[in-house]
């Protein structure tokens, strides 16, 4: 089962990998999208999704900010970091959509980021038998 979802969650990296490679350059072609596959007219892309996108960079930088004032710098992978970006955005999107009184169909963004969260979490999570081997 773990290695299933470990599976899992390695694909929907590779989606997302290839989706932030895809919207950037639709960027310089003049196209603007918005997830999943929104193109934005004239590049208005609805203020709700900016802020909580805004509020999740926001609490990212936070989180680190605080890890290295008080000293807890770590290594981490570059999956570690989309994790935690994923866990902020689940977050503060749920808080700015109930703030934005927006319509519940948009909530299903914010249940799609937390499965893709869980999934970023499970794979970047290290094999169980690690737990196990003995540290020298």
């Amino acid at each position: 089962m773990f290695s299933f979802l470990r599976t899992c969650g390695n694909l929907v990296i590779i989606l997302l990998t290839a989706w932030s490679i895809i919207v950037p350059v639709a960027f310089v072609l003049d196209i603007s999208v918005y997830f999943p596959w929104h193109e934005a007219i004239a590049g208005e892309i609805p203020v709700h999704r900016l802020e909580a996108i805004r509020i999740a960079v926001i609490l990212t930088f936070a989180y680190f900010g605080i890890l290295h004032i008080f000293g807890k710098n770590v290594r981490l992978y570059p999956i570690n970091f989309l994790t935690i970006f994923l866990f902020h955005l689940v977050t503060s999107g749920t808080y700015v959509f109930y703030k934005f009184e927006v319509p519940k169909h948009e909530y299903w963004q914010t249940f799609i980021w937390s499965i893709i969260w869980l999934l970023t979490y499970t794979a970047s999570r290290p094999k169980i038998r690690n737990y196990f081997k003995k540290r020298i």
